[in-house]
Protein backbone atom coordinates (compact mmCIF):
# COMPACT_ATOMS: atom_id res chain seq x y z
CA UNK A 1 0.00 0.00 0.00
CA UNK A 2 2.98 2.34 0.45
CA UNK A 3 4.53 1.62 -2.64
CA UNK A 4 1.44 2.66 -4.45
CA UNK A 5 0.79 5.49 -2.30
CA UNK A 6 4.39 6.48 -3.23
CA UNK A 7 3.70 6.25 -6.97
CA UNK A 8 0.95 8.51 -6.77
CA UNK A 9 2.55 11.53 -5.17
CA UNK A 10 5.49 10.84 -7.59
CA UNK A 11 3.33 11.18 -10.40
CA UNK A 12 1.40 14.17 -8.86
CA UNK A 13 4.60 15.56 -8.55
CA UNK A 14 5.21 15.25 -12.42
CA UNK A 15 1.91 16.22 -13.31
CA UNK A 16 2.66 19.40 -11.16
CA UNK A 17 5.98 19.97 -12.71
CA UNK A 18 4.65 19.76 -16.38
CA UNK A 19 2.04 22.09 -15.41
CA UNK A 20 4.43 24.71 -14.31
CA UNK A 21 6.85 24.08 -17.33
CA UNK A 22 3.58 24.81 -19.68
CA UNK A 23 2.40 27.73 -17.34
CA UNK A 24 5.63 29.59 -17.58
CA UNK A 25 5.95 28.67 -21.64
CA UNK A 26 2.53 30.55 -21.93
CA UNK A 27 3.39 33.73 -19.40
CA UNK A 28 6.26 33.77 -21.52
CA UNK A 29 4.14 34.17 -24.51
CA UNK A 30 2.12 36.85 -23.11
CA UNK A 31 4.46 38.86 -21.81
CA UNK A 32 5.71 39.79 -25.30
CA UNK A 33 4.21 42.78 -26.30
CA UNK A 34 5.37 43.07 -29.70
CA UNK A 35 5.53 39.31 -31.24
CA UNK A 36 7.93 40.54 -33.85
CA UNK A 37 10.80 41.72 -31.87
CA UNK A 38 13.96 39.86 -32.23
CA UNK A 39 16.44 39.25 -29.97
CA UNK A 40 19.55 41.76 -29.69
CA UNK A 41 22.84 40.74 -30.15
CA UNK A 42 26.09 41.86 -29.63
CA UNK A 43 29.37 40.89 -31.93
CA UNK A 44 33.16 40.27 -31.61
CA UNK A 45 34.69 40.35 -35.10
CA UNK A 46 37.69 39.53 -35.30
CA UNK A 47 40.19 40.93 -37.82
CA UNK A 48 43.27 39.58 -39.73
CA UNK A 49 45.69 41.10 -37.37
CA UNK A 50 45.77 38.62 -34.57
CA UNK A 51 45.92 41.47 -31.73
CA UNK A 52 42.60 43.44 -33.21
CA UNK A 53 39.26 42.85 -32.00
CA UNK A 54 35.76 44.90 -32.63
CA UNK A 55 32.99 44.51 -30.13
CA UNK A 56 29.72 45.80 -31.06
CA UNK A 57 26.56 45.72 -32.97
CA UNK A 58 26.23 45.20 -36.29
CA UNK A 59 24.31 48.29 -37.96
CA UNK A 60 24.12 47.05 -41.36
CA UNK A 61 26.16 44.54 -43.88
CA UNK A 62 27.22 46.22 -47.89
CA UNK A 63 28.25 44.25 -50.44
CA UNK A 64 31.76 43.68 -48.61
CA UNK A 65 31.46 45.64 -45.60
CA UNK A 66 29.89 45.07 -42.00
CA UNK A 67 29.16 48.38 -40.23
CA UNK A 68 29.36 48.37 -36.60
CA UNK A 69 28.40 50.00 -33.66
CA UNK A 70 31.27 50.25 -31.10
CA UNK A 71 29.42 51.89 -28.67
CA UNK A 72 27.16 50.13 -26.36
CA UNK A 73 23.60 51.08 -26.56
CA UNK A 74 21.09 49.32 -23.66
CA UNK A 75 17.87 51.01 -24.58
CA UNK A 76 17.17 51.47 -28.29
CA UNK A 77 14.68 53.90 -27.88
CA UNK A 78 16.76 56.39 -25.89
CA UNK A 79 19.46 56.51 -28.29
CA UNK A 80 20.66 59.63 -29.92
CA UNK A 81 23.29 59.76 -33.17
CA UNK A 82 25.68 61.08 -31.09
CA UNK A 83 26.12 57.92 -29.40
CA UNK A 84 27.27 55.64 -32.33
CA UNK A 85 30.67 55.10 -33.11
CA UNK A 86 30.35 53.50 -36.47
CA UNK A 87 33.39 51.76 -38.53
CA UNK A 88 32.97 50.12 -41.41
CA UNK A 89 34.71 46.81 -41.74
CA UNK A 90 36.01 45.28 -45.31
CA UNK A 91 35.12 41.87 -45.51
CA UNK A 92 39.05 41.02 -46.48
CA UNK A 93 40.16 42.38 -42.80
CA UNK A 94 37.65 39.91 -40.82
CA UNK A 95 38.92 36.48 -39.32
CA UNK A 96 36.26 35.07 -37.93
CA UNK A 97 32.15 36.93 -36.40
CA UNK A 98 31.11 35.82 -33.29
CA UNK A 99 27.69 36.75 -31.92
CA UNK A 100 25.52 36.39 -28.73
CA UNK A 101 21.95 37.01 -27.25
CA UNK A 102 22.68 40.41 -24.68
CA UNK A 103 22.06 38.88 -21.29
CA UNK A 104 21.64 35.34 -22.03
CA UNK A 105 24.51 33.98 -19.53
CA UNK A 106 21.94 35.63 -16.61
CA UNK A 107 19.35 34.25 -18.39
CA UNK A 108 20.79 31.07 -18.50
CA UNK A 109 22.01 30.79 -15.02
CA UNK A 110 18.40 31.97 -13.95
CA UNK A 111 16.32 29.24 -15.73
CA UNK A 112 18.97 26.41 -14.85
CA UNK A 113 19.33 27.52 -10.94
CA UNK A 114 15.13 27.02 -10.85
CA UNK A 115 14.62 24.40 -12.67
CA UNK A 116 17.50 22.71 -11.13
CA UNK A 117 16.15 23.23 -7.94
CA UNK A 118 12.80 22.39 -8.54
CA UNK A 119 14.06 18.71 -10.25
CA UNK A 120 16.11 18.36 -7.22
CA UNK A 121 13.48 18.54 -4.82
CA UNK A 122 11.47 16.43 -6.67
CA UNK A 123 14.33 13.71 -6.80
CA UNK A 124 15.09 13.73 -3.63
CA UNK A 125 11.34 13.65 -2.75
CA UNK A 126 10.92 10.27 -4.91
CA UNK A 127 14.15 8.51 -3.85
CA UNK A 128 14.15 9.46 0.16
CA UNK A 129 13.66 6.08 2.30
CA UNK A 130 13.50 5.97 6.13
CA UNK A 131 16.26 4.74 7.80
CA UNK A 132 16.14 1.78 9.81
CA UNK A 133 16.45 1.74 13.05
CA UNK A 134 19.25 1.55 14.95
CA UNK A 135 21.30 3.93 12.07
CA UNK A 136 23.99 5.81 13.45
CA UNK A 137 23.48 8.69 10.80
CA UNK A 138 18.88 9.92 10.24
CA UNK A 139 18.46 12.13 7.91
CA UNK A 140 15.07 13.04 8.25
CA UNK A 141 12.43 13.65 4.72
CA UNK A 142 13.12 17.67 5.18
CA UNK A 143 16.52 17.33 5.03
CA UNK A 144 16.88 15.15 1.84
CA UNK A 145 14.81 17.35 -0.25
CA UNK A 146 16.57 20.87 1.18
CA UNK A 147 20.11 18.77 -0.03
CA UNK A 148 18.27 17.65 -3.20
CA UNK A 149 16.99 21.69 -4.14
CA UNK A 150 20.93 23.02 -3.15
CA UNK A 151 22.62 20.47 -5.46
CA UNK A 152 19.96 20.90 -8.13
CA UNK A 153 20.63 24.91 -7.64
CA UNK A 154 23.81 24.67 -7.64
CA UNK A 155 24.51 22.05 -10.57
CA UNK A 156 21.51 23.69 -12.83
CA UNK A 157 22.70 27.31 -12.63
CA UNK A 158 25.88 26.12 -13.71
CA UNK A 159 24.59 24.49 -16.88
CA UNK A 160 22.54 27.07 -17.80
CA UNK A 161 25.23 29.58 -17.32
CA UNK A 162 27.25 27.25 -19.75
CA UNK A 163 24.61 26.93 -22.11
CA UNK A 164 24.11 31.00 -21.95
CA UNK A 165 27.55 31.55 -22.79
CA UNK A 166 27.52 29.54 -26.36
CA UNK A 167 28.36 32.33 -28.89
CA UNK A 168 27.97 31.63 -32.51
CA UNK A 169 31.27 31.61 -34.49
CA UNK A 170 31.24 32.19 -38.37
CA UNK A 171 34.50 32.15 -39.69
CA UNK A 172 35.62 34.07 -43.18
CA UNK A 173 39.45 34.08 -43.30
CA UNK A 174 39.24 37.53 -44.87
CA UNK A 175 37.80 35.48 -48.18
CA UNK A 176 34.78 37.28 -49.67
CA UNK A 177 32.69 34.15 -51.21
CA UNK A 178 32.81 33.22 -47.35
CA UNK A 179 31.61 36.57 -46.38
CA UNK A 180 28.88 36.19 -48.84
CA UNK A 181 27.74 32.79 -48.29
CA UNK A 182 27.44 34.09 -44.34
CA UNK A 183 25.76 36.99 -45.23
CA UNK A 184 21.94 35.30 -44.29
CA UNK A 185 23.60 34.71 -40.62
CA UNK A 186 24.50 38.41 -40.20
CA UNK A 187 20.97 39.42 -40.98
CA UNK A 188 19.92 37.62 -37.91
CA UNK A 189 22.24 39.81 -35.92
CA UNK A 190 21.52 42.91 -37.21
CA UNK A 191 20.28 45.16 -34.38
Amino acid sequence: MKTINSQITIMKSIFIFISLLLLMDVSTVIAQNDSLKKPVYRCNIELINPTNHIEGDIIDIEDSFLVVNKSYIKNKEKLLMDNFQLMKIPSIRIDEVSAWKKGSAGRGLLIGSLTGAFVGSLVALATYKEPPDGSWIVISKGETILGGTIFGFVSGGLIGLVIGSIRIKIPINGKQDKFDSARKQYQSYLN
